[in-house]
């Protein structure tokens, strides 16, 4: 896999289907859970 890719020379188009294919939810987590992902997250060094 290479590190970084040029698309400039391609002629992308957005996938229609996008929109079908992530559909938001709601769940409920207790406050350990929660704090464990963050900082999982901040250890990882992603945004939670």
């Amino acid at each position: 896999m290479k590190k970084e890719y040029d698309f400039s020379r391609m002629k992308a188009v957005k996938n229609p289907y996008a929109v079908a294919l992530k559909k938001q939810i709601t769940i409920r987590l207790n406050s350990s859970t929660i704090d464990y992902f963050k900082n999982m997250a901040k250890d990882v060094g992603i945004p939670y």
